[in-house]
């Protein structure tokens, strides 16, 4: 019995230590001198989104392709007739997009995060990232 009555006095007492040891180091965090890091954060609207968004067709330059995001979160294909835009999100700083791929035989609809890297009033850097390369995107608003 008294092993026992030891080994409960050992346990309240590490419990006690470590408590109070959280307590202050609780406290030295919320005094310290030191100032605190402000986060960085490149907040994007909707608003800014909304319009149409081109850039070069690679087959043909004389042409543009991409995709029109619209205010009630539709979107539409510009000169694309295999890539189909349909729905649209921005969460956290990254544009999500719902595609449909259509091809031979065959259609998918996939929804594909981006993360925005640039955003002002005529430009759009988006990278895509896949487990294979980290794409970066460049439209221009027109």
């Amino acid at each position: 019995m008294k092993r026992n009555g030891k080994f409960l006095v050992a346990i309240a007492s590490l419990a006690l230590i470590t408590a109070c040891n959280k307590a202050e180091k609780k406290q030295i965090q919320e005094n310290s001198n030191e100032p605190k890091k402000a986060v960085e954060s490149n907040q994007f609207s909707k608003e800014q989104l909304v319009g149409n968004w081109v850039q070069p067709n690679p087959i043909n330059s004389k042409e543009v392709q991409g995709f029109s995001l619209l205010e009630n979160g539709t979107a539409k294909s510009i000169n694309m007739a295999t890539l189909l835009y349909e729905k649209w999100w921005l969460d956290n700083n990254e544009l999500f997009l719902v595609t449909t791929s259509i091809g031979n035989h065959t259609k998918s609809t996939d929804t594909l995060p981006y993360k925005i890297i640039k955003l002002d009033s005529s430009n759009l850097s988006i990278q895509y990232k896949s487990d294979s390369d980290q794409m970066v995107e460049e439209y221009t608003k027109k």
